[in-house]
């Protein structure tokens, strides 16, 4: 089945390849909970190519308030550790 909540491509830049992953929230429950499910799946879907966390680059983060964006960046950072540390945008 296909999430539509989810885009994924895979494109060549600079004689390599990048899988790049646009995920939103289900609006199930708060922010936190949202990103919880962002990054299962997220997870789920590097995983199809072989990869993880570890070869994340970037990831960003959009949300409608302070409050959630707070929320949601504080589950993020429990994803993003040690190798898993990508560079982040804060918008």
């Amino acid at each position: 089945m296909k999430d539509i909540g989810m885009r994924k491509e895979i494109v060549q830049w600079i004689g390599r390849e990048f899988v790049y992953i646009s995920c939103e929230g289900r609006s199930v429950g708060n922010a936190a909970n949202e990103m919880k499910g962002i990054y299962d799946r997220v997870t789920a879907e590097l995983g199809q190519e072989g990869l993880s966390l570890d070869q994340t680059i970037r990831t960003r983060l959009w949300a409608m308030d302070r409050e959630s964006r707070d929320m949601a960046s504080d589950v993020r950072a429990g994803y993003n550790v040690g190798q898993a540390r990508a560079a982040s945008s804060r918008s």
